[in-house]
């Protein structure tokens, strides 16, 4: 799934893009995805499941636990422009306010 789309820099990433991690074993390539609900400021917000804390949303800020393992952001062509319209299937991807 990390190689499906196209390849998208940090300052264009937008909501329905998906974003990768590494995993946290230390291991290389991708171990976790989710998928980018809000970009404010140029931090980045995601929706994920957690490991220990099931679905939630998180900002991928400098310096951050997601930002060292950051691997890339990917826009899969289709699914993002349903996305792009903030509503899919009746689910709304709203960003939660910073603070």
């Amino acid at each position: 799934m990390s190689r499906l789309g196209r390849l998208i820099r940090r300052e264009q990433a937008r909501p329905g893009d998906l974003i990768f991690f590494g995993g946290s074993r230390g291991r290389s390539g991708v171990g976790h995805v989710g998928i980018v609900s809000g970009v404010l400021d140029g931090r980045i917000q995601f929706i994920h499941s957690a490991s220990g804390g099931g679905i939630r949303f998180d900002w991928m800020d400098e310096g951050s636990y997601y930002s060292q393992r950051f691997r890339g952001i990917r826009r899969v062509i289709g699914v993002t422009d349903l996305l792009a319209h903030r509503s899919f299937s009746g689910f709304s991807l709203q960003p939660i306010p910073v603070g």
